[in-house]
């Protein structure tokens, strides 16, 4: 099977079993063959949802083609996940935030979520509901959950 075409299996594969897929890619490290993502769900992700949906993964790659043998890791996000993706913007609304702008100036924010124009709205006070920015994501140099 084609690489883009077993992604696109794996990724509905893990969305049926209700989780959202992250950074999913297809690895060659010497002779193996590594099937590597992380999965998002809004109540979390265990230690032993990776365990059960790594086995459900490989399981059905091989079902999908026994002839090819695929190491399968799979991870949560993280508690400080930088965004990679559009996925992140969508997911991860209404967490703190660390913001780095491409002009350099950095700042710890409430990221919450994307306005009608996919840009980030950003509050630079949770206290004052007026205090807010709004930023084009090309913007962006670097965002990333933060527990602080």
């Amino acid at each position: 099977m084609k690489k883009g075409g077993l992604l696109k299996e794996v990724r509905s594969f893990v969305e049926n079993m209700g989780y959202r897929l992250l950074d999913l890619k297809e690895v060659h490290f010497k002779s193996d063959k590594i099937i590597r993502f992380a999965v998002y769900k809004p109540e979390g992700v265990s230690v032993g949802d990776c365990a059960r949906i790594t086995m459900a993964v490989r399981d059905f790659l091989f079902l999908l083609d026994e002839s090819e043998d695929y190491r399968v890791e799979v991870s949560s996000p993280g508690a400080e996940r930088v965004f990679k993706s559009l996925d992140d913007y969508e997911i991860f609304a209404n967490r703190k935030v660390h913001l780095t702008l491409k002009t350099g100036k950095t700042m710890k924010c409430l990221y919450l979520g994307l306005d009608e124009d996919g840009r980030a709205k950003f509050a630079l006070d949770p206290q004052k509901p007026d205090s807010f920015m709004v930023v084009a994501l090309d913007e962006i140099g670097k965002c990333r959950l933060t527990l602080e």
